[in-house]
């Protein structure tokens, strides 16, 4: 786990000077990192051969403001609020967003509607996404696709049976880094068995299944100071987030849903 946190703190020392520091923000906000930097940390330096200049966070609203104050005294400027109700389905869990820049550097902060800061995470455009990393912790809900640089998309990104503009923007941002995304595993080499035999799509990858934040297709690490490994019964205060990317698979159909997330 040494290399992990070596690894992370190169990465947060893109966007704040103090990676210290900002841990402890992290911890006392309870906030999240998320996106282009925890798939870094996934990858290897070989195989992600790009630099991360967007940096994701996930708060909520009580917390917001230090968050923004934390960064603004970094050098970021608020460049413009968002607008979630456009982005995003009317059942979304994300309440707003924020954007920052300094430089070529930004930051995105979307900000829960739900007590915990994480929930958005499961709603974002794509399983490249759903990850997230805290000054202890690093999770990944599809580290076996993204490994292999594929990602399936969150039927979140359909508003009125139409891709939203964020959600293709950043979809295309991934592309161009070599990602190849899709609405199902069939889109894939049928013969590889990680998809399921013959093309079945019943698996941890099968975008119309409920997936759950502690079933065996998530990695979940917690980097102590010792760089140890807990047992999955150790870390009782997770809490268990279900959901589906809201298409519809079965019986060759092919439709777009309404993606779903419980908390339970």
């Amino acid at each position: 786990m040494g290399y992990v946190r070596a690894r992370k703190r190169v990465l947060f020392s893109i966007f704040v000077s103090d990676v210290t520091n900002f841990d402890h923000l992290l911890r006392r906000t309870s906030a999240v990192v998320f996106g282009p930097v925890c798939v870094q940390l996934l990858l290897s330096k070989v195989s992600a051969s790009w630099t991360p200049m967007d940096l994701g966070l996930c708060v909520t609203e009580e917390h917001l403001h230090s968050v923004i104050g934390y960064l603004e005294k970094e050098g970021y400027i608020v460049s413009s609020p968002g607008d979630a109700q456009r982005s995003y389905s009317p059942r979304s869990v994300v309440k707003d967003i924020v954007f920052l820049e300094r430089a070529d550097q930004n930051i995105n902060i979307v900000i829960s509607n739900r007590p915990a800061s994480i929930i958005p995470v499961f709603q974002l455009h794509s399983t490249l996404v759903m990850n997230y990393l805290t000054a202890d912790i690093f999770f990944c809900a599809y580290p076996c696709l993204t490994a292999k640089f594929r990602g399936l998309v969150n039927g979140l990104c359909m508003r009125d049976g139409r891709f939203v503009l964020s959600g293709i923007v950043e979809l295309i941002a991934y592309e161009r880094r070599g990602f190849h995304l899709a609405t199902n595993t069939r889109s894939w080499n049928v013969n590889d068995k990680t998809w399921g035999k013959q093309g079945c799509e019943k698996n941890l990858y099968c975008p119309s299944n409920f997936r759950a934040s502690q079933d065996a297709g998530c990695l979940y690490v917690r980097l102590d100071s010792s760089g140890r490994v807990p047992h999955v019964d150790e870390d009782i205060d997770r809490p268990l987030i279900m959901w589906t990317l809201g298409w519809e698979t079965c019986g060759g159909m092919h439709e777009a849903a309404e993606s779903q997330l419980y908390v339970l």
